[in-house]
């Protein structure tokens, strides 16, 4: 699996809290992860949006079905395991969490 970085030395200083943005970088990452084939691809990338900077992790794995993508960041929501065998199990709090924090920062994920 290859782990692509777009990330411009131009990009402006975020004002956040370092921890908390960390916690949600590592979530939407370890799903990236967690959801890519052999042979898949991640990618991270940041773009200055304005006055914010706009993050985005790309993998290459199969997606979530349409009708459940209003549904990912919902508590111990899990997309159907038997479509993504390689997941392992998990509490399907990750996203959540990650909305949490974006939202205590006055954003959207």
């Amino acid at each position: 699996m290859a782990l692509d970085w777009d990330l411009p030395a131009s990009l402006p200083p975020v004002w956040a809290d370092e921890g908390r943005i960390g916690q949600v970088l590592t979530n939407l990452l370890s799903n990236a992860l967690q959801y890519t084939p052999t042979g898949g691809r991640v990618a991270v990338s940041a773009v200055r949006d304005g006055d914010q900077v706009r993050i985005s992790v790309l993998y290459t794995g199969e997606g979530i079905p349409a009708g459940q993508l209003e549904l990912v960041f919902e508590r111990f929501h899990r997309v159907d395991g038997s479509r993504f065998p390689q997941s392992g199990g998990g509490s399907g709090t990750g996203l959540t969490i990650a909305r949490s924090l974006v939202d205590a920062h006055g954003e959207a994920i």
